[in-house]
Parts: structure tokens; C-alpha cells; sequence
């Protein structure tokens, strides 16, 4: 169907177009990570280009209290115009706990890197910003005592 104007094409597609960025999503919740390190590391120099310590608190694991942290680095590194040369991710503690050594170029032409430590949970990946006081205390810790035979 096209309306007398020709809009009708135009309104369906948009229709269209906004259930398939919604629903079609596979985020888990509003504060889903990135699906992979890569697409992390990407989303983390965005937020400190963008100078947005929501979007870098967003990052954060779920119930981490990351705002003093996200607040630093933006303070620290943001709106310098990074570009990633390269990213190398690291599984060195399983597939769950990864790390990537950022390299990138500044807009004035300075070259940086730094590492982060990324976590998935529930097949999303975060960057660990901030502490979870929830979640601190709920292991015993190890003793230090020497055993006794």
C-alpha cells in the first residue's frame, strides 16, 4: 500500500528498521557488555574520546561500583582523540578472564598503550572498573596459618 504523498513506504521501513535495532537485539539487560573483547576495547576508547563516564561506568561489570574510576580515567585520558593500532587479547586465566594491551595513537600523533582486564558473564564481556561490594566477601579467604600434619 502507498499513500496518496508516498510516505506510507518510508514510515513501514522505518517501523522496520527501529524493531530490528530493539527487538531483534541479543542483549541480556540495559547494561549488556560487548560481545566480544574486541568490541569492548573499541567501546572503551569511544567513552574516553566521547569524554562520557556514563558509557565507560556502563562498561563495567554488573553491580560494580565503577563512578570514581570512570570519572579518573576520563579525567586522565579523556578527549585526546585515541585511534586502536592494535589490540592483543591474552587468555591467560581461562576463557572467562582475558587481557588486552591497547595501542593507540593520540590526535596530536603521541602513541600510548595500555592494558585492561576484561571478565564475561553470561556471554557478554565488561571491563573490570570500579569494585562489586556485593560480591567481595561472599568466598572464604585462604588461610596463612602453616598446616599441621
Amino acid at each position: 500500500m502507498r499513500a496518496k504523498d508516498g510516505r506510507a513506504p518510508l514510515i513501514v521501513t522505518g517501523a522496520a528498521l527501529a524493531l530490528l535495532l530493539t527487538g531483534c537485539s541479543s542483549d541480556t539487560g540495559p547494561n549488556a557488555g560487548p560481545e566480544s573483547e574486541r568490541a569492548a576495547a573499541d567501546a572503551y576508547i569511544a567513552a574516553l574520546n566521547a569524554k562520557d563516564t556514563q558509557a565507560l561506568r556502563a562498561l563495567a561489570p554488573p553491580g560494580n561500583d565503577a563512578a570514581a574510576e570512570a570519572t579518573d580515567r576520563v579525567d586522565r585520558l579523556g578527549g585526546r582523540g585515541l585511534r586502536l593500532q592494535n589490540v592483543e587479547v591474552q587468555h591467560d586465566f581461562g576463557p572467562d578472564v582475558a587481557s588486552a594491551l591497547l595501542v593507540t595513537t593520540a590526535a596530536d600523533g603521541s602513541a600510548g598503550e595500555e592494558r585492561i582486564v576484561l571478565t564475561r558473564i553470561d556471554g557478554r564481556w565488561y571491563i573490570t572498573l570500579g569494585q562489586n561490594p556485593e560480591g567481595a566477601n561472599d568466598k572464604t579467604p585462604a588461610s596463612t596459618q602453616k598446616p599441621t600434619p
